[in-house]
């Protein structure tokens, strides 16, 4: 199976030596990787154009102007021709050179699963210091319905920068613009619902964590809302299965908890409160009132 990897980049030169060296070293090698560059002012295209010379495999289109993340993902999409599907931000990379063909080789033990993740590292943008590492630990198959089940329980994540779609069902589902940030959040959870999905008890590749990405801009109101939309657009997916309110409940509370934790040693306890009905508020108006 060929794996298309989708890569927009906008002044991320610095970076991407880094991620197409982590392509290129993969032992898989039936891969392209289509790369995106949104009207970059930084030496991005001439790091681009010298890749490509040297490796055929990496295909670079270039965009006059900056156009944004979701144009770029487009350009790629029109573009690709794999089976498979790998969306990698250009200040990522892969860590572990044997991604692919685990995937491959997970994907031929569960020719039905809609994907295979594996763990991402964070770091620090700027520093390049370790975090912590995101993602399910542990290995194995799950069902569509229980890995949603298991998104609501807080106990399965799957990190965008390490997992890897059955093309068909990504184009399938399709990415949601109007979910901002969040896009790429609820395209991850949503997409096991199609034939499950593969966890490997392994990391796979190296996110940076800056204040600068597109979901990091998000103000605080966007967030619930495109957290409430996630919640209501899981729910119409499921169709006729029902997912328990206080599970869904217990997923709102601890989405709202988790944004708001910074502002709770800044403001008093009645204000907190106040702002934490706010947020809840806004998931009611959109993904329902839960008893």
């Amino acid at each position: 199976m060929l794996i298309s990897v989708i890569i927009p980049n906008f002044n991320h030169g610095k970076y991407l030596s880094d991620n197409l060296n982590g392509l290129i070293k993969q032992s898989y090698k039936n891969w392209e990787a289509i790369v995106i560059d949104d009207g970059s002012t930084d030496n991005s295209q001439e790091i681009l154009t010298e890749f490509s010379k040297k490796d055929s495999r990496i295909k670079p289109f270039f965009l006059s102007e900056n156009q944004g993340v979701f144009a770029a993902l487009e350009v790629g999409l029109k573009n690709m021709s794999g089976d498979l599907y790998y969306g990698s931000g250009a200040d990522d990379y892969v860590c572990n050179n044997d991604f692919f063909q685990k995937t491959i080789d997970e994907l031929t033990k569960y020719p039905n699963a809609a994907g295979v993740a594996f763990q991402t590292t964070v770091v620090d943008a700027e520093t390049s210091a370790s975090l912590w590492n995101m993602g399910t630990f542990f290995s194995g198959y799950v069902e569509g319905l229980n890995a949603v089940i298991s998104f609501f329980n807080r106990t399965l994540f799957i990190p965008g920068s390490s997992v890897i779609w059955k093309t068909h069902l990504m184009k399938k589902l399709g990415f949601k613009k109007d979910l901002g940030g969040q896009s790429d959040y609820f395209f991850n959870h949503a997409l096991p619902l199609y034939g499950g999905i593969c966890f490997v008890n392994e990391i796979a590749a190296v996110y940076r964590k800056s204040p600068h990405t597109f979901s990091a801009k998000e103000t605080s109101s966007d967030y619930f809302i495109h957290h409430a939309l996630i919640e209501q657009r899981l729910m119409d997916l499921c169709n006729e299965f029902h997912i328990a309110s206080n599970l869904r409940l217990f997923w709102r509370n601890s989405v709202v908890e988790e944004k708001l934790a910074p502002l709770k040693s800044q403001t008093t306890d009645l204000d907190y409160t106040t702002i934490k009905q706010d947020a809840m508020t806004i998931f009611n108006n959109i993904a329902g009132l839960l008893a």
